[in-house]
């Protein structure tokens, strides 16, 4: 008996630490694997995206990351591979502030080197795709002085920790 209490004690406390977006989906995991479950916990709390069989939602946006679409309200939007790559980077990091420098690596795979026109570029061409007034972004957010960040849907407003 005193086991099930320490089981239900863990188990309770995990439960308290998953945003609401995500308690269903790890709920049938929680009897298997508690170590796992922590960790995916953590995870998945810093970012408050539903991740669903390779897809990656925020707000208005579906990105298929085993097709390499993206879909806004459920419209496709075609992008070019990098343009798809970025926008996985800033997606899956939502809030997270990138400089543009760690986008040209992250996205090239080689060190900058000074060529962060070929992010801003990217970024004016994505914005375009995915922006109603790409001159007034909502979704692809530049952070003067420190680089770009995708606006979470679900965080918007709220302050910095």
């Amino acid at each position: 008996m005193g086991r099930n209490n320490s089981k239900d004690l863990n188990q309770q406390r995990i439960l308290n630490k998953i945003s609401k977006k995500v308690k269903r989906i790890i709920i049938l995991e929680i009897e298997n694997d508690n170590c796992f479950i922590e960790s995916l916990v953590d995870y998945l709390d810093d970012r408050y995206i539903k991740y669903d069989s390779g897809m990656i939602s925020q707000g208005e946006f579906q990105l298929n990351c085993s097709k390499k679409i993206l879909f806004k309200n459920h419209i496709q939007i075609y992008l070019t591979y990098a343009e798809f790559n970025l926008l996985e980077l800033l997606m899956t990091h939502p809030n997270r502030v990138f400089s543009k420098e760690q986008i040209y690596e992250e996205i090239w795979k080689e060190s900058s080197n000074s060529c962060i026109h070929a992010v801003e570029n990217m970024i004016s061409r994505l914005r375009k795709k995915i922006e109603e007034n790409p001159s007034n972004p909502k979704y692809i957010v530049t952070v003067n002085g420190f680089g770009y960040k995708f606006e979470d849907m679900d965080k918007r407003g709220e302050k910095c920790e």
